[in-house]
């Protein structure tokens, strides 16, 4: 760990965290993680390998780092389209149901940082700047709501306590 707290050693290592973050703005407050640069990973997808931006393009993401149900995966595809969102799901195998983006990372570099933030899925700026991060689907699918009405100047944050 770092001075600033940083557990992830590839950040570190990749110089991901030269840009200061967030504290304030467009992201989830007291979300772990909120307003940070989202951690680039180098990833292989169906037949594509090189950076997550290069790969899902600069929308808004939902990033899973575990296997969802496909109740989940529907759920998080309904909060994004919206948003004109891309879903991607490190690790897990690839989704009969479609519409995400099924990706291997190749060296931790996502995963890590979000375990080290206690949550599941992390909820991207098309900037790159993380949003918030949730420990459920549903959380996420609520963070997304939330980014949407925010989007159109409505007033609209989650329910729940963050990660919920």
């Amino acid at each position: 760990m770092d001075m600033r707290g940083d557990t992830c050693p590839h950040r570190r290592r990749w110089g991901q965290d030269l840009i200061p973050g967030l504290t304030s703005g467009l992201i989830e407050v007291g979300s772990p993680g909120a307003g940070s640069i989202l951690p680039q990973p180098f990833v292989r997808a169906d037949g594509f390998a090189g950076r997550l931006d290069d790969l899902t393009g600069g929308v808004v993401r939902a990033i899973a780092v575990e296997p969802l149900t496909p109740g989940d995966r529907a759920l998080l595809l309904d909060a994004l389209a919206p948003l004109g969102g891309v879903l991607v799901v490190i690790g897990g195998p690839a989704g009969p149901e479609g519409g995400a983006v099924d990706a291997v990372e190749d060296e931790g570099v996502l995963s890590s940082w979000l375990r080290a933030t206690g949550q599941r899925i992390v909820v991207a700026r098309p900037d790159h700047y993380v949003y918030g991060t949730a420990s459920s689907a549903a959380y996420a699918a609520e963070l997304l709501a939330g980014l949407r009405n925010r989007l159109a100047g409505r007033a609209g944050r989650p329910a729940h306590a963050h990660g919920a």
